[in-house]
């Protein structure tokens, strides 16, 4: 497969700024159309504020969005390219469309690779100022009690709670799991229910206290009619998760996977959101794939159809893979393999539609 340097480097100097534009077109739109729907509630914080709080929120917005700019970008590249015959050219002169695209392809990976690395830092740091001030500004209508509750709690420590009632700040049915990294024992605390004192200090009953070696042996096992613990977590975190996998680093996220599976803790939600971190940045490279080949289809109205083309492809996409991660957070399917095989398809398939592009006439 040859790979033609110079219309490499002709066809990426067409892809950036196309690119550029639309990335700052949807983040705009999309910050323009949230300030109208809610431009009652944004009428509590003051002009500075404001600005700070979508500052902090355009990095997760382009996350999610800049798909639509990748996808956008090649089918109005290689359409463009159609329009002016200069594609039919490069065909005739025995240059295949996946070989013509190999250097746009690698820079639409390197783009796809800043935003993997980039959103452990710079994307998941700024969301957290987002939603502190969200929370400070816009509190949240919720449910007051909650049932068969599974979140991770303050430093390497998990609940299972069966119930909580917020009016009298009690838990039922708890047990609360905990991993030393250094000696790898695991406490665990087992407690028929639990009243909460105060400044994160609980009150549990009919406790049963066991300390595990790394072999799961019991090392110890203490039992208590009543018995106070500083747990350093509020009510709140049972009223409502104030955990979210998208507000924690991937060390963190991996950390609290970890020991969901290794204490059969089953969470599927929280573990397929975290195998996501992975999957939904990397989506726009899939999608993008198929832009190539689309764009061989039209010779006229390359912007309409480009546009057009880019909605039904992106919608299609995330419609077959929100479908598929549905089997993942119910814990139908395996949430890694539910959150892998859509991608992988659409890989495959993506590059298969590249290699067909040229039967196109």
């Amino acid at each position: 497969m040859r790979v033609p340097f110079k219309i490499g480097i002709y066809l990426v100097k067409k892809f950036i700024l196309p690119f550029i534009v639309i990335s700052v077109l949807v983040v705009f739109l999309y910050i323009v159309q949230d300030f109208i729907l809610n431009v009652n509630k944004y009428m509590k914080m003051d002009l500075h504020l404001l600005f700070k709080y979508y500052l902090y929120w355009i990095p997760y917005i382009y996350l999610q969005m800049y798909g639509v700019a990748l996808l956008f970008s090649t089918i109005y590249v290689i359409s463009t390219l159609n329009t002016t015959s200069e594609l039919l050219a490069i065909n005739a002169s025995g240059i295949s469309t996946l070989s013509m695209s190999i250097m746009l392809i690698i820079l639409i990976f390197l783009i796809t690779l800043v935003f993997i690395i980039t959103q452990d830092s710079f994307v998941v740091d700024n969301y957290r100022k987002k939603i502190a001030i969200e929370r400070k500004f816009f509190p949240k209508k919720i449910e007051q009690d909650n049932f068969n509750i599974r979140i991770k709690g303050h430093g390497d420590k998990i609940y299972y709670v069966e119930r909580y009632f917020d009016k009298a700040k009690t838990i039922e049915g708890v047990r609360i799991v905990f991993y030393r990294k250094q000696d790898g024992i695991r406490h665990e605390i087992i407690a028929e229910k639990g009243e909460y004192i105060g400044k994160g200090i609980w009150e549990l009953f009919n406790v049963n206290e066991y300390i595990y070696s790394s072999r799961d042996e019991t090392l110890k096992k203490n039992s208590y009619d009543k018995k106070s613990y500083n747990l350093k977590d509020e009510p709140d975190l049972f009223q409502k998760s104030i955990y979210e996998m998208e507000l924690m680093h991937i060390s963190e996220g991996f950390q609290y996977v970890k020991l969901l599976r290794k204490y059969k803790i089953n969470n599927y939600k929280d573990e397929f959101d975290f195998y996501g971190k992975f999957v939904f940045p990397i989506s726009g490279f899939f999608i993008s794939l198929f832009g190539i080949a689309a764009g061989k289809f039209f010779k006229k109205n390359t912007l309409v159809f480009a546009l057009i083309t880019c909605i039904i492809i992106y919608g299609l996409y995330y419609f077959i893979l929100n479908s598929l991660f549905v089997l993942g957070r119910r814990g139908f399917a395996d949430p890694l393999f539910s959150a892998l095989i859509g991608p992988i398809l659409f890989l495959f398939l993506g590059i298969f539609s590249i290699t067909k592009a040229d039967l196109v006439r």
